[in-house]
């Protein structure tokens, strides 16, 4: 498999998760209504309904991740996506980083 633009970026990098690193003080995702203004901002594109226990739900998954991060590839999914954006898409697009 091919080294991703994230795996490049982490190159020599210890394995720890994105919020344990000191160097990143950005605000990261910690509770449910951070996960559900993320919704919120999914919804704007695409009229989804959203609630507590959909944002517990992405909280699973994206707990942790800059909430900057986040917002930029919710919107970057719907740059080039008519479909509803899901929390693999966004961590696929964090992963990556943005299309070309």
């Amino acid at each position: 498999m091919g080294a991703t633009a994230g795996d490049r970026g982490r190159a020599g990098q210890s394995d720890e998760r994105a919020q344990e690193i000191v160097s990143d003080r950005r605000p990261a995702i910690r509770t449910w209504r951070d996960t559900y203004n993320l919704l919120a901002l999914a919804a704007a594109f695409d009229g989804r309904e959203r609630g507590e226990y959909e944002a517990r739900a992405w909280l699973k998954v994206l707990d942790g991740f800059p909430i900057e991060d986040t917002e930029q590839a919710i919107t970057e999914h719907y740059r080039s996506s008519r479909y509803p954006v899901m929390p693999a898409d966004v961590l696929q697009i964090i992963e990556e980083g943005p299309r070309s």
